[in-house]
């Protein structure tokens, strides 16, 4: 759906284990810092849900800021 709607997707998938949303916003900065600073870029975080509970499902968080917010880290 991405692709059919003109997004460019990765081929690329980056996993992380035991992880939280916090860890998709430092690979998008690190992905992105040299990026053009006027284009929109973004990353899907699709996050299980915690071991232990009874719940079998997925969230998706969608983060898409342009290039020079990406660079712009945190104190």
């Amino acid at each position: 759906m991405l692709t059919d709607a003109g997004a460019k997707v990765s081929e690329t998938n980056i996993v992380v284990t035991s992880g939280r949303v916090r860890a998709g916003y430092e690979i998008g900065e690190l992905l992105f810092e040299n990026s053009d600073p006027n284009r929109f870029k973004g990353i899907l975080h699709i996050i299980g849900e915690r071991p232990g509970t009874t719940h079998h499902s997925y969230s998706v968080y969608i983060t898409v800021l342009k290039g020079k917010v990406w660079t712009e880290k945190e104190g």
